[in-house]
Parts: C-alpha cells; sequence; structure tokens
C-alpha cells in the first residue's frame, strides 16, 4: 500500500492484499465422507483492492472569547473503489460466519464534516475536533436488483471535558424508511473510571453494515446495552457489563469482572450469565500483546 501521487490538492492511495487459507479436512460422519472422501486438503485464494481519493477544504473563522481564537469548518469528500474477489466458497467446511469471505465490487462516497475550536495556548500537535458529521453511502457495481446502500449518517460530539456521544443511523432509499440507528454515550475520568450507555435500533437484525436492501420478514432489534468500569485502586478494579433486550423484555447476557493489574500483565477473573448458561473463565494478558494498534488520519 501507499500514496498516489497526482496533485496536491488531491489525497489518494492504495491498498492490494491476497489472502491465501488451506484447510486440512478430516470427516468424522458418513455425510462428511461422501463430501470429502477419506480426507483431504482444501485452499481458497482472495485478493483484495482499495483505490481512494480525496481532498479538504477549510476555512476558519475569527471568534473573540478569552479561551478560544479560532473556528474550523473542515468538509472532505471521499471517493473509494473496492475490490475483493477469489475462489468458490461453496466446497469449502463452514467453520463459523466469520471464515466467509464477502465479495465485493463496490464504490463507496462519503461527505465528512469536522468542526473545531482552536485554543489560544493549544499546541497544533494536540489539536482535536470536538464534532463531526458524516454522511456515506455504497453502490454494489454488481447487483442486479437495489444497488444502493442506505444512507449512512454518524454525528459525534467531544465537546464536554470527559464526555464523549455518537449518534448513527441509517435511511433506506427503496421506501423502508430508518433502518438502524444508535446512541452512544461515554464518561471516562483521570482515575480510569468510565461508564458507557448505548441504545440500538435495528429493522432486521441479521442485516450488517452497509446495509444493503433486504426483503426478510423478522422481528426488529431493540437493545440497551451498559458498561462500567472502576478502578478500586493501584491493583484492582471491577468491570460489569450488561445487554438488554427490549424486543423480548429479557437481559440478554451480563458479565461481572475482578481484574489484578500488574505492570507487565493482568488477571480477569469473570462470571459471564446469558440465555440459558453460566459461565466463568480466567483471562492472563500480557502487557501490549493483543492490543491493536491505533493508526488513524491527523486531524484537520
Amino acid at each position: 500500500n501507499g500514496p498516489i501521487a497526482f496533485t496536491p490538492y488531491l489525497e489518494s492511495s492504495y491498498l492490494v492484499g491476497l489472502r491465501e487459507t488451506l484447510y486440512f479436512i478430516e470427516p468424522h460422519d458418513s455425510a462428511s465422507e461422501e463430501i470429502w472422501n477419506d480426507g483431504s486438503f482444501e485452499h481458497r485464494t482472495f485478493y483484495n483492492v482499495l483505490l481512494t481519493g480525496a481532498t479538504t477544504l477549510s476555512r476558519d473563522y475569527a471568534i473573540s472569547t478569552k479561551k478560544y481564537k479560532t473556528f474550523r469548518h473542515a468538509i472532505r469528500p471521499e471517493l473509494s473503489y473496492i475490490l475483493v474477489q477469489g475462489t468458490d466458497q461453496d466446497e469449502l467446511p463452514i467453520l463459523d460466519n466469520e471464515d466467509r469471505i464477502l465479495e465485493k465490487n463496490w464504490l463507496q462516497y462519503g461527505l465528512n464534516n469536522y468542526f473545531r475550536a482552536i485554543r489560544l495556548d493549544e499546541i497544533a500537535l494536540f489539536r482535536s475536533n470536538f464534532s463531526s458529521f458524516k454522511i456515506n453511502q455504497v453502490y454494489d457495481i454488481d447487483a442486479e436488483d437495489h444497488p444502493l446502500s442506505d444512507l449512512y449518517f454518524e454525528f459525534i460530539v467531544r465537546g464536554f471535558q470527559n464526555l464523549f456521544f455518537r449518534y448513527e443511523t441509517t435511511l433506506s432509499v427503496y421506501g423502508e424508511g430508518v433502518t438502524t440507528y444508535s446512541l452512544e454515550t461515554r464518561y471516562k475520568n483521570t482515575r480510569g473510571d468510565s461508564i458507557n450507555l448505548d441504545y440500538r435500533y435495528k429493522l432486521h437484525p441479521e442485516i450488517d453494515p452497509p446495509y444493503f436492501y433486504t426483503d426478510a420478514q423478522g422481528e426488529s432489534l431493540h437493545e440497551i446495552r451498559g458498561n462500567l468500569t472502576s478502578r478500586l485502586s493501584q491493583l484492582f478494579s471491577i468491570k460489569f457489563d450488561t445487554t438488554y433486550s427490549m424486543s423480548s423484555d429479557s437481559t440478554v447476557d451480563s458479565t461481572f469482572s475482578l481484574i489484578y493489574h500488574n505492570p507487565c500483565w493482568s488477571l480477569e477473573f469473570a462470571a459471564t450469565r446469558n440465555v440459558g448458561d453460566t459461565s466463568f473463565y480466567l483471562l492472563f494478558s500480557l502487557a501490549g500483546i493483543g492490543t491493536p494498534i491505533d493508526v488513524s488520519l491527523p486531524e484537520f
């Protein structure tokens, strides 16, 4: 991957990838033996291409306050081409839903708005947007019917100290109205305590982003999710997660955890309860292993 140099006014990049999956299949029942005989090796090859182009237009407005000197509004239109193609997967074993790779020939376009108030004493390196508003949609080039995905809207507010708000919604362009929406609130203090409260609605629970049209019929999803983390001391913290379904008027799952923190590792004891099942587990984690690296675009 890397940048593509066309003009200083256009930010463009490419990404090319290749994925190879090897399967050793050993059947253990008569139905499997009819398909794969006594055992066999199978493989799956997929490649992906991502081309992205974007530009940024911004304007500063002078404001006369004791704390802030400038209000900045940046508009960033983006256009991406996404291609994921590969070998036939119908004859391969289904390990789980994540194992199947979705083929794509998509065109994605969006318009992002960023808002920022710049302080008099602010260092440019640490500037961050206090609000953003994004719109995007996907066009499926290979689709014969309903090629357009739902319109996606996201509004984020970070204008309050230690508080974060995000509202997301999708709007069908084929007459279904609002198909999803969610409201996320998060509070976190310098001690390490945090509380999250989310509400989520989906017209079709089985459909994932970017939410293409479906004629599937079923009950919609209404959920409230809560998360509470509290630092008891330098060594111990507790965490509680729960999901409550308003559709079925029941608790879907809940987890309580006690975590021991060490500079180099942590140990978590958790009790989880969901519909018809209660489980306990111990999780040992080394510092820095399994933690994703956050790489993001620079702020505007």
